[in-house]
């Protein structure tokens, strides 16, 4: 039988090709019938980072999707099963920024009056706002991905998936802590990815030369101006930076972390002008460093500096074989001398060999002067004074303090401009309160705070965060609260909420506040309490207990400013807030003082300003 030979046209219209086979996969339904005939054999599980649908596919897209089906098509031609479902990021900066601009949010404070969970609300329904965009394009490039069972990274079971792949590598020794330079948005108070930073750009870029403001993509790389550089600063750069870098490997070496200042540092070099350049940016060094002085010297001599010198053994091993072992021997026999003449001429002839100076390693010894620890580039010498002393110590834990209350600003979100109040109590009155004291100055200055007893702490100061931790054998707590004060209740008063219980008749919140004394300032008692809880909250004929600080409620004398919670059994834990739940107004007159609240339970309005002006007049007497 002869088979009928079909040519290939001199031209192709590739695109209309590409048509008919995505019209022919259609027709046959190719990628599901892939799935069915794999479905019972081993699984294929490939990690996708799925795109925002808050923007359009572009070529980064595309190019990586068009891996990602080469792989996965691949599994399956292997034997494999391979389930494909297309993925969307549903979390950061892109899909916040743009609810930002719809609403006119400029911060977390506007957040907080609309709402966590209507702002989480309105994220949620743009999601998907391009998601028939994002299938059409990705059809017609080929890939084979399965949008109809598609998954959300804000599903609560993909989240939990993924801690579950970050522990296992935890386990497993795989997690490191490393270091990387980002972009950082102050008003986010959050580093900046790749593609948030393009938004950051498109503004830049108006200060920059060039003809497009879509894309830093779309202009050249500019000349630089040469007749702008100064060779003579950045010569004092690098040679600053190096010096840096060999102290702190120098700190590494003996575990000494940079929060603990050291007594002195020595750079050693044969050039003055490196020495000059290093001495122009000193202050930099010294802080970079953190010690106390630094010495610029030539005199190596001075502080019982010698050399020795030991072989690369990758790289001389490979090279000698056999000549390997003598070699090694003739290179620790060098003496000063000989070491400093191999620096100067580049090599050493041994045993028969040339050995370059990038074959081996030189060795600084700081020969009857134990106190330095001695590192070098083969270039400049670094000695550092490691020998630590009571002053170095006490610096350290100084900034030991500071580190925990910088770590705690961040943990609140706070931002350097932030105008708070650091209180603070220890469990011992030992060291703790003497660095304190003893390094006050450094602590303020550096946390941008004052630094105050928790004892100290007003009820009208706003707390902002705060949290014990163990610090040298002792508990520490620290407490920020905003610097102004705000306003409270004239009358002593409480914050109530329900646990286990629901309010009934008209009632509808579960936090309101109470008054805790009567129109003649008598304190109520916990009986009088317990009826105008029952009251509040339409709680008649129901049992529970009032609970304060993890105790029963047994006298009302030091509850002003708290929380009570009512709750039939013993109540879950819930922190004091210091401004009531509800809001209010303060009647004062001469030595008269009264508070109403205007709303309680927490959104039921009871009074508008005017009513309570005239209820405050007729029953308390105040004229207003």
């Amino acid at each position: 039988m002869s088979l009928k030979i079909i040519r290939v046209p001199e031209s192709i219209d590739f695109p209309k090709e590409e048509e008919k086979i995505l019209k022919f996969w259609k027709d046959i339904d190719a990628f599901q019938s892939c799935l069915k005939q794999s479905k019972n054999k081993p699984r294929y599980s490939f990690y996708d980072g799925p795109p925002f649908a808050t923007g359009l596919p572009h070529y980064g897209h595309i190019l990586a999707g068009t891996i990602k089906d080469v792989v996965t098509r691949y599994a399956h031609q292997k034997g494999y099963h391979v389930e494909r479902r297309f993925g969307w990021d549903c979390h950061g900066l892109p899909v916040e920024f743009e609810i930002d601009k719809t609403l006119g949010v400029k911060g977390p404070e506007d957040v907080e009056k609309m709402g966590i969970d209507k702002y989480n609300a309105e994220c949620r329904k743009i999601v998907m706002k391009y998601a028939t965009e994002w299938e059409t394009i990705i059809t017609r490039m080929g890939r084979w991905i399965d949008f109809k069972n598609d998954y959300k990274t804000l599903y609560p079971w993909f989240m939990e998936s993924i801690w579950w792949v970050f522990k296992e590598l935890y386990n497993k020794g795989l997690v490191y802590q490393g270091v990387k330079v980002m972009p950082y948005s102050t008003a986010c108070s959050t580093p900046l990815s790749n593609f948030e930073s393009e938004l950051m750009y498109k503004t830049l870029r108006q200060l920059l030369p060039g003809d497009s403001l879509e894309s830093v993509h779309f202009n050249m790389i500019p000349e630089p101006k040469q007749n702008l550089v100064d060779t003579n600063i950045e010569r004092a750069v690098q040679r600053m930076q190096t010096v840096i870098e060999l102290g702190r490997v120098l700190r590494d070496r003996k575990t000494i972390p940079i929060k603990y200042p050291l007594p002195e540092m020595i750079v050693i070099h044969r050039d003055e002008t490196y020495l000059n350049d290093v001495n122009s940016l000193l202050t930099y060094v010294l802080e970079e460093m953190n010690v106390k002085k630094i010495q610029l010297t030539s005199d190596k001599e001075k502080y019982g500096i010698t050399l020795r010198v030991e072989p690369d053994h990758k790289i001389l091993g490979v090279r000698l074989k056999g000549d390997f072992k003598a070699v090694t021997q003739a290179l620790k026999n060098l003496n000063n001398e000989q070491c400093e003449k191999l620096i100067a001429d580049g090599y050493v002839e041994l045993v028969g060999q040339r050995i370059d100076v990038s074959e081996v390693r030189f060795i600084f010894q700081a020969t009857g002067n134990e106190q330095y620890e001695a590192h070098s580039d083969n270039d400049v010498l670094i000695l550092l004074n490691v020998t630590p002393d009571q002053d170095m110590l006490d610096e350290g834990f100084a900034r030991e303090i500071i580190n925990r209350v910088q770590k705690l600003r961040k943990k609140a979100h706070l931002v350097p401009t932030d105008e708070v109040d650091v209180f603070f109590s220890t469990s011992k009155t030992g060291d703790i309160l003497r660095i304190i004291n003893l390094y006050r100055e450094l602590i303020e200055t550096t946390v941008k705070a004052p630094l105050k007893l928790a004892e100290s702490l007003s009820p009208s100061k706003p707390i902002i965060i705060q949290e014990v931790q163990e610090l040298k054998g002792a508990e520490l707590k620290l407490i920020i609260t905003w610097r102004k004060d705000v306003e409270l209740p004239a009358s002593p008063w409480a914050n109530v909420i329900l646990q286990k219980l629901t309010p009934r008749f008209g009632a509808t919140a579960n936090h309101g506040n109470i008054i805790l004394s009567d129109k003649d300032k008598n304190l109520l008692t916990v009986e009088s309490l317990y009826k105008e809880i029952t009251v509040l909250f339409g709680l008649y004929g129901i049992k529970f207990t009032l609970w304060c600080d993890g105790a029963e409620v047994k006298n009302v004398d030091n509850l002003n400013g708290k929380t009570i919670i009512v709750s039939p059994t013993v109540p879950e834990v819930f922190e004091n807030r210091t401004n009531p739940f509800c809001k209010f107004i303060n009647f004062i007159n001469g030595s008269k003082t009264a508070t109403l609240f205007l709303e309680n339970p927490q959104g039921t309005l009871l009074w508008n300003k005017e009513k309570a002006s005239k209820f405050a007049s007729n029953h308390f007497g105040i004229q207003v």
